[in-house]
């Protein structure tokens, strides 16, 4: 694009983004900002978190100066060609030497070695993200784009730069799904059919796919990013029919009952998903959250029309809060009264209670606290009194 109105508007958006607070006058002229931060710019939209730069030479340098500047904290990966600068309010800026890169196999980590700006915007995933945006020196303002990025963005396509784009990096194909779901765009034709060719290789095992999914999940339009994946041919997807509305009980059961990040992630797969955790291969925390969603989700359907929150209790007490939002989602209200009085919340006694009472310590105890429980959540022993009297009744049998 040439050095004109609307490129200059870009270079005061890109220029004014919270991340770049404080940078202005010790940016290089061999700096530029490149990806997401030029493609939001140009569409106008609100800026992302962070900002990624592209240095047409060594970042090291550039990065050092940069982080006195902005304050932030500095980590290098020399053998990347690549720095992170992290400020004190969690944004971060992204530099890479410009750089060329091969793929020893589909899936693995690049090879890269030193390359041209030319070759680093071609090493990039799709044409709307290998634009670069000159920040200083009499080229400011100037827009590097040698792949018809701009147009694209005007088409409102998703286009890969080359034809094994996605064999190389199948995490790709997540991240097409992505900006297509978040930005309302269509993959280009002949994307889209190496979209599909590649589809089985979305891999939830691999490391670069979960970090997509991860992303894809922490999207305004998960559902849609996900049924576009599905609708490519990632088969370990539910069918858009039955997983989008999955999706969206999902997200409403977790904004209810308010839980992490990771286990509505854990949820939303558990609903979306047509394979066993098994097949899935997610890492621990993850895997777990998402076998507590399912088992949450069976649990409604053991529950039936009409539970008492004793027995909500008793099928979800130790899943966490991802077979909470299982359950919720699957169609079992009363989980959001019980989400609150979970863990023994309503019960005024304790063991110690019970051996005053003459109780020996023992499975009688676990007996007769458990029985108090479950009738302080029905509401039939509201008191202190009542739950003494229930519980010794009960360790005493």
């Amino acid at each position: 694009m040439s050095h004109d109105n609307q490129s200059m508007q870009v270079l005061e958006r890109v220029l004014a983004h919270p991340a770049l607070a404080g940078a202005a006058g010790a940016i290089p002229e061999d700096v530029l900002a490149v990806g997401g931060v030029v493609r939001d710019a140009l569409l106008d939209r609100p800026a992302g978190p962070d900002v990624d730069l592209v240095v047409d030479g060594d970042p090291g340098p550039v990065a050092e100066s940069l982080a006195a500047r902005l304050d932030g904290r500095l980590t290098t990966h020399p053998e990347f060609r690549t720095a992170e600068i992290r400020r004190v309010d969690g944004r971060v800026v992204d530099l890479v030497g410009a750089r060329a890169e091969r793929y020893p196999e589909p899936g693995a980590l690049p090879e890269v070695r030193a390359g041209t700006l030319a070759e680093d915007l071609a090493r990039r995933d799709f044409s709307i993200n290998a634009m670069a945006l000159r920040l200083a020196g009499s080229e400011a303002g100037t827009i590097v784009d040698s792949h018809d990025g701009g147009a694209d963005l005007a088409a409102g396509v998703i286009r890969v730069l080359h034809a094994v784009s996605f064999t190389d990096d199948p995490s790709r194909v997540v991240r097409a799904a992505r900006y297509g779901a978040r930005l309302g765009f269509v993959l280009e034709p002949d994307t889209e059919r190496l979209a599909r060719a590649a589809a089985g290789a979305v891999d939830p095992e691999n490391a670069r796919v979960q970090a997509e999914l991860l992303r894809l999940l922490d999207e305004p339009e998960i559902a849609e990013g996900l049924a576009r994946l599905s609708d490519l041919g990632v088969g370990w997807l539910a069918p858009r029919g039955a997983l989008v509305p999955a999706v969206g009980a999902v997200l409403e059961a977790s904004r209810q009952l308010r839980v992490s990040s990771e286990d509505r992630a854990a949820a939303i797969l558990a609903g979306a998903a047509d394979a066993t955790p098994e097949a899935l291969g997610l890492p621990g925390p993850l895997d777990r959250a998402l076998r507590d969603a399912r088992a949450g989700a069976q649990a409604a359907d053991a529950l039936g029309v009409g539970p008492r929150l004793s027995q909500v209790d008793r099928l979800l007490d130790g899943l966490g809060a991802a077979g909470a939002v299982g359950a919720l989602g699957a169609g079992c209200p009363l989980v959001a009264e019980w989400w609150p009085k979970r863990g023994g919340a309503t019960l005024e006694i304790t063991g110690d209670d019970l051996i005053d009472a003459g109780v020996a310590p023992g499975p009688a105890l676990g007996r007769g606290l458990m029985a108090a429980r479950a009738a302080s959540l029905d509401g039939e022993a509201a008191d202190r009194g009542s739950q003494l009297e229930l519980a010794v009744r009960v360790a005493g049998r």
